[in-house]
């Protein structure tokens, strides 16, 4: 939450309205998975291509074990269908329609 803060008081980041926030019950990610959720989140919402995406801080996947990554991959899928679901669709790209040949009988 101290982030969030931080953007609101700062006049060159008063470009957001909303903020979602995704945490955990029992507080349990520390720096390193929050880094890699920040890494992943980050990379998922440039590739959709959706809204330029603003990060000054370059963050890394970090050094996690396979195991945590399991379960941070887990995390971010649980995430993208929650935001999703709220009617955020920016891990989501945007699809560009498909043209169909049509076929002319005579």
């Amino acid at each position: 939450m101290n982030r969030l803060q931080e953007h609101k008081r700062n006049s060159d980041k008063d470009y957001w309205m909303e903020a979602i926030v995704f945490t955990t019950s029992n507080n349990s990610f520390g720096p390193t998975e929050i880094s890699y959720l920040e890494n992943r989140f980050c990379n998922l919402a440039i590739e959709a291509n959706r809204y330029d995406v603003k990060n000054s801080n370059d963050p890394t996947l970090g050094n996690i074990t396979e195991e945590k990554e399991s379960e941070m991959e887990e995390f971010i899928d649980y995430a993208k269908v929650i935001m999703g679901t709220l009617g955020h669709k920016l891990f989501e790209p945007i699809s560009k329609p498909v043209l169909k040949n049509k076929m002319i009988c005579r």
